[in-house]
């Protein structure tokens, strides 16, 4: 009986204490990469008037995993590893309107991105947000010609809102624009 009387208030307290502490996964759609890729297609294709191409290009989008230390009741500081990928074929075609397979291209990034979230409602639920996040993506790729290549650039999100429901276990979404993608949905967990 002793023992339960002492555990009731740490149990108590333990309630009222807030949680600073956040990890999260998420998947977003139409990483900026992706976009960029298909802009870069478009202009290589004019600049060869025709004779390179990529068809069949697939991403399957980023998938994002963070961390969050809430500084104040509205701000966040952490940071998130996002990765995505593209892979498409590549043809040549000559004058006598002859496709030949050149082969296949990959790209694989691997960025990782200081964040800060602002909350600017929050209720008991219910929180709308904004997060910004700049940092690096290294990037590892393989042309057609089964040459690979490593390469360094700058990753970054901007999100300008952001809608989370839950407690300690919550569901989000977001909408923005960078490497984590356009709009992301995800799970977070607060402790």
């Amino acid at each position: 009986m002793i023992l339960i009387l002492a555990i009731i208030p740490t149990f108590a307290m333990a309630q009222k204490q807030k949680r600073v502490n956040e990890v999260s996964i998420s998947y977003g759609v139409i990483p900026i990469n992706q976009v960029i890729d298909s802009f870069t297609d478009i202009m290589t294709y004019a600049m060869l008037f025709g004779n390179t191409e990529t068809r069949n290009s697939y991403s399957f989008g980023a998938i994002n995993v963070g961390y969050g230390y809430k500084v104040a009741d509205w701000f966040t500081i952490g940071a998130t590893y996002s990765y995505s990928n593209i892979k498409k074929d590549v043809y040549s075609s000559s004058d006598a309107n002859e496709e030949t397979f050149l082969g296949k291209e990959k790209y694989n990034f691997h960025a990782i991105m200081p964040t800060a979230k602002f909350t600017w409602l929050n209720l008991s639920i219910v929180n709308l947000y904004s997060k910004i996040a700049l940092g690096f993506a290294f990037v590892d790729s393989k042309d057609f010609k089964n040459k690979k290549y490593n390469d360094n650039q700058v990753a970054f999100q901007l999100s300008p809102i952001g809608l989370e429901v839950g407690g300690a276990f919550s569901g989000f979404v977001e909408a923005g624009i960078g490497d984590m993608g356009f709009c992301q949905m995800g799970a977070r967990y607060q402790f």
